[in-house]
């Protein structure tokens, strides 16, 4: 069955559509069941999306149109792809496809009853991680065993495989690792501290990156020690973000990393030390994977982006490139001062929270710039409209 689509573009930072080509170009594309997007898979000319409540869907076009996978639905927090194999992962069991995702069976047999919260593969072998440990499969996921042997902590919420070891992260916010698929277990460290849940985990170049609660931290010592490199600024409520605010990382080069959160997607180009809002006016990211140069980017109310060669060595171009919308300093404490790249009079500025609430209201006497005062907002990401002759401009403003 055919999805009904909203199509629209979105340049990176700006929030408006460009001729300029030297930009990356993110689209979207509505899920008609507004549900949470929550991990993504890619097979041959298909990527498929998992969501919190609802069927699998999947795109064959490059995200023009999208399409349900089989009839299952459910909550599928993470999927997998391996060959013509397809794996779900659901509460007990693990909905597998050996047809690209035409049908699924439902298969049980070794796995807990508890929530499968990830899935990996490393070296031909399976890897499940749940609220009971890890399990693993040695015939492409159609039968699974524990493989646990010394991890303390089993409430396992995120895996990943880095040179013939795994990784994996704990809903109590400790890293553990085995290199001999499971048969035993070594506890590294905390990332952030003890009840901060590791999210994803992702590495680039020499150093390991961590999603928690509201930070990114990176490693440079294989996990043994940690510091934050970017924090959730924005406050949120639990029933929207749950303790879920870092979504998924992807990689390119030796130091170049893109994060998907709550407040957006953001880019790296030097391990951490300095980001860059990388997808405008896009937030609430639910779901994020790279494939390849394509990026795509699930959102709490079921909407996904896709970038198609959104990753690529000219970032740093792609970055300097000027925006149609200056705020500055941005974060803010509190006086902003905006005006338009184009050096055209302003009309009047308006600030909206991120329900659509005007916060600020000014008119200007045709004016080319404007400073406006936001100390009295409470810590959040703002969104900041600006109208002039030729029409409107859209930026975002963090304060502090």
């Amino acid at each position: 069955m055919k999805i009904t689509l909203l199509l629209a573009s979105l340049v990176l930072g700006t929030g408006l559509v460009s001729p300029d080509p030297t930009f990356g170009m993110w689209n979207q594309g509505y899920n008609a069941s507004e549900s949470p997007v929550l991990s993504f898979a890619k097979m041959g000319h298909k990527v498929f999306a998992s969501q919190q409540s609802g069927p699998l869907v999947y795109t064959s076009d490059g995200g023009r149109d999208w399409w349900f996978a089989g009839s299952e639905s459910g909550d599928f927090p993470a999927i997998l792809s391996i060959g013509q194999r397809l794996l779900a992962a659901t509460y007990g069991k693990i909905m597998l496809s050996t047809d690209s995702g035409v049908t699924f069976q439902s298969i049980t047999k070794g796995l807990p009853s508890a929530n499968i919260r990830s899935l990996a593969s490393n070296g031909g072998r399976l890897f499940a991680g749940t609220d009971k440990g890890v399990y693993r499969s040695e015939d492409s996921g159609n039968s699974w065993m524990a493989a646990s042997n010394g991890l303390i902590h089993d409430s396992v919420t995120s895996l990943m495989v880095d040179g013939g070891a795994l990784y994996a992260g704990s809903m109590d916010g400790f890293l553990s690792s085995t290199t001999d698929n499971g048969l035993s277990w070594q506890m590294i460290d905390t990332v952030e501290g003890v009840g901060q849940s590791v999210t994803t985990l992702a590495v680039c170049g020499r150093n390991m990156f961590a999603g928690t609660l509201r930070k990114v931290f990176r490693s440079s010592d294989s996990g043994k020690s940690w510091k934050a490199v970017y924090s959730v600024v924005r406050s949120y409520d639990r029933s929207v973000g749950g303790p879920m605010c870092i979504r998924g990382f992807a990689t390119f080069g030796s130091s170049g990393i893109d994060v998907g959160t709550l407040e957006g997607i953001f880019r790296s180009t030097n391990s951490g030390d300095k980001w860059d809002n990388l997808g405008g006016t896009i937030d609430q990211v639910s779901g994020f994977a790279a494939f390849g140069n394509d990026e795509w980017a699930g959102t709490q109310s079921g909407i996904i982006w896709w970038s198609i060669g959104g990753i690529t060595d000219e970032v740093p171009h792609l970055l300097s490139a000027p925006t149609l919308l200056q705020i500055s300093p941005n974060p803010s404490t509190g006086r902003v001062q905006i005006q338009l790249a184009s050096g055209e009079s302003l009309r009047d500025v308006n600030v909206t929270n991120l329900l659509g609430q005007t916060v600020f209201h000014s008119e200007q006497a045709a004016a080319p710039s404007a400073v406006i005062d936001l100390s009295g907002l409470p810590t959040a990401v703002y969104y900041v409209t600006v109208s002039s002759v030729d029409g409107s401009v859209r930026g975002r403003v963090i304060t502090q």
